[in-house]
């Protein structure tokens, strides 16, 4: 699989897709060292405790979001302040789903603390020409996320939309929105909040690379779970799998022949 990211996204967008990249190829690294030492691909698991908080906790680690975000985010989920969760709606521009999909999607399964358990999808066949040949084809789609508790994400994604890439929390007591370079907060009692971007200071980037260069060093263990890379790869597989069989709800882990399905993503 590889790797391409166009431009003009906002600076929280790319420093969230700079350090995807760095931790995407040490995954790859990781599973195919593990594909090769341990023979068959082994079944994903995933600590069902693990709750919104721990996996906010390894983001920071990683240097994704800062102290301050980190703050607002673990406490806005911790306590609730959203209410029960409703719904995710997940949206961006220019399709390439195994590209800009992996990014928003992990992006919302870190902020519910959930993970994607099944997939019903259609992929966009308008044939939006790849720059890099007709070799790559990395379509959009359209479709529904099943996560952790039954809640249900929205994938609006089509190879010809323009707009800002962003992901919206619904809850019983009111919504966030992340696109851009803020937060929104919109909660249903009338109150507002909008958190602004911190622009100049120390970049997400800089932190990821402090973390892995210090875990190559030895230093320190790596503080993020291959597991979860791999849980949103698999979900840009189910869209094809999905697709393939006319939008069928897809279960994940993979299994079957959809462990062997070839996806060209860029």
């Amino acid at each position: 699989m590889m790797v391409w990211f166009g431009s003009h996204w906002a600076f929280w967008q790319s420093g969230l897709m700079s350090v995807a990249i760095l931790v995407f190829w040490l995954v790859v690294a990781w599973v195919i060292y593990a594909f090769i030492t341990s023979g068959p691909p082994r079944t994903r698991t995933r600590d069902d405790g693990a709750d919104a908080r721990q996996i906010l906790d390894q983001r920071l680690a990683r240097g994704e979001i800062d102290a301050e975000e980190y703050r607002r985010l673990r406490d806005l989920v911790a306590a609730g302040e959203l209410g029960d969760l409703t719904s995710v709606s997940v949206q961006w521009g220019t399709g390439r789903l195994g590209n800009v999909g992996t990014h928003l999607i992990d992006a919302a399964v870190m902020l519910t603390g959930r993970a994607v358990r099944a997939v019903s999808g259609t992929l966009d066949r308008t044939g939006r020409p790849d720059c890099r040949g007709p070799q790559f084809r990395d379509p959009g789609g359209w479709g529904l996320l099943r996560l952790d508790g039954g809640l249900i994400a929205t994938v609006d994604a089509a190879d010809e939309a323009r707009g800002p890439a962003r992901v919206i929390l619904n809850g019983t007591k009111g919504r966030a929105i992340t696109g851009g370079d803020d937060v929104t907060l919109e909660f249903w009692d009338g109150r507002r909040d909008h958190w602004t971007s911190r622009r100049g200071e120390a970049t997400s980037m800089d932190r990821a690379l402090a973390e892995i260069v210090a875990w190559l060093d030895g230093g320190q263990p790596f503080p993020y779970a291959p597991q979860e890379a791999v849980g949103v790869l698999e979900a840009i597989v189910g869209f094809h799998a999905s697709h393939a069989r006319s939008g069928a709800w897809v279960e994940l882990p993979l299994g079957g022949e959809d462990r062997d399905r070839e996806v060209r993503s860029g």
